[in-house]
């Protein structure tokens, strides 16, 4: 049986949030270099004191440090925009683009950062251009030390290089932008801004233990965050690395529940669920109250068992089914020689099996008709980019940027902060 668990972080403040320690990387051709300057002009000015940032330009096999990781004070801020401003055009059409010598580059910068668990910190990716170089493996940038959020611009990007740089920073996102669309990079850039300057919990494990003997946990489903579920199956954890403020994630834990022993026992207590995580606020670790997960057991009416299952919880086991099955499209699309039209057909079924779910599910259909949207959007000719960045987003269940994307769906993850965030793009000062 499915239970769900969902955790939601508290509400953004200014005063409560964890100051970062950004590096952002600017791989973008002379076409677009003037959109990518608004956007980057608009990451700076959303920047406190605290938080710091460090620009990179990648030229081709080559690396230039535009401005190096400093605080983020009023004339520092000024000096990092004049810096943007300066910014030279790059011609490279038609050739690729070794990005490995650039990413470790911000590695090192963060490298290089005083040990303080206080700060969070990341890279931003911005480029339109093919990658050289088309694994990760036996480079710095396989062992995921630090979030890698990707944005790739136009049609002329390397899609799955850009999700694998983002999956392998563990907790990074891959944004897909439309060149054409004058407004998409400061969007997709305003989504990530207003997401990492509203972390309000780090480090937070969730703990699930079972509360009897003969309840076992039997699978604990948390797309890319880890867990882990000990041997006795009567315990697990999830692990998220941080929350962004008013942040929800649900979790799927299945568990095996003993047959009710007669028709007094009619609620059985299955788990208990507790959370621990860094709070900037009090620059302590902090415990949640325990909670006791409990179920109705079923009851019997002239024969017939009659259950009451929650629609929340069957539309998360449906997302989760559909998640997975283009995760299993995703690699074999990698893997094999595979013409568009199959893909298309294997998505095909996807959509059927959501057809034949949603009857079951009446108060959540609207959520599978979003899916189904989803599952349309992937069948275009940009299919492999829409797919990796909806992928990117589900795993995470966290905001990432698609053409077209709406902000009013159910499954667009973002949060108030990010909502406001790309209101503030176009009367932001820069």
């Amino acid at each position: 049986m499915p239970v769900m668990i969902r955790v939601r972080a508290r509400r953004y403040a200014r005063w409560s949030r964890a100051p970062i320690d950004l590096v952002l990387v600017l791989d973008v051709a002379s076409s677009r270099l003037e959109q990518v300057k608004q956007g980057a002009m608009f990451v700076v000015h959303n920047l406190e004191t605290e938080d710091r940032l460090s620009i990179l330009q990648s030229f081709q096999t080559h690396t230039n440090l535009i401005f190096p990781l400093t605080h983020m004070s009023d004339q520092q801020e000024t000096i990092a925009k004049n810096k943007i401003k300066n910014l030279s055009a790059i011609d490279y059409a038609h050739s690729t683009i070794e990005f490995v010598p650039v990413m470790e580059t911000a590695y090192q910068i963060l490298d290089d950062c005083e040990d303080d668990k206080h700060r969070a910190r990341s890279i931003m990716l911005l480029t339109d251009g093919l990658f050289e170089n088309k694994s990760l493996s036996s480079t710095r940038l396989s062992s995921g030390d630090y979030p890698t959020y990707t944005i790739g611009i136009g049609s002329d990007h390397d899609p799955r290089i850009l999700y694998d740089l983002a999956r392998s920073g563990q907790y990074g996102t891959y944004s897909w932008v439309d060149g054409q669309d004058s407004k998409g990079i400061s969007n997709a850039m305003a989504l990530c801004i207003g997401g990492l300057t509203s972390i309000v919990a780090r480090d937070v494990t969730i703990s699930i233990k079972a509360v009897q003997e003969d309840v076992k946990i039997s699978r604990i489903v948390s797309g890319s965050y880890d867990h882990v579920l000990d041997g006795g199956k009567i315990s697990g954890s999830i692990t998220v690395n941080d929350l962004y403020g008013l942040e929800e994630k649900n979790f799927l834990v299945y568990v095996k529940i003993p047959m009710a022993q007669g028709m007094l026992r009619r609620t059985t207590k299955l788990l208990t669920v507790k959370a621990d995580y860094y709070c900037h606020v009090t620059k302590a670790d902090v415990k949640t109250d325990q909670v006791m997960v409990s179920v109705k057991r079923p009851i019997k009416v002239r024969g017939q068992q009659i259950r009451n299952i929650f629609p929340q919880v069957t539309t998360e086991v449906i997302r989760d089914n559909v998640l997975e099955r283009i995760r299993e499209i995703s690699i074999q699309s990698q893997n094999e020689v595979q013409g568009l039209e199959i893909i298309r057909d294997k998505l095909k079924s996807i959509q059927d099996y959501i057809g034949d779910t949603e009857d079951t599910v009446e108060d959540g259909k609207d959520k599978c008709d979003e899916l189904s949207m989803d599952l349309d959007d992937m069948e275009g000719d940009a299919g492999v980019a829409y797919m990796l960045s909806w992928l990117s987003s589900h795993q995470l269940q966290r905001a990432a940027m698609t053409p077209g994307s709406s902000s009013t769906t159910s499954f667009s993850f973002r949060t108030t902060r990010m909502h406001n965030m790309i209101d503030s793009v176009e009367s932001a000062p820069v």
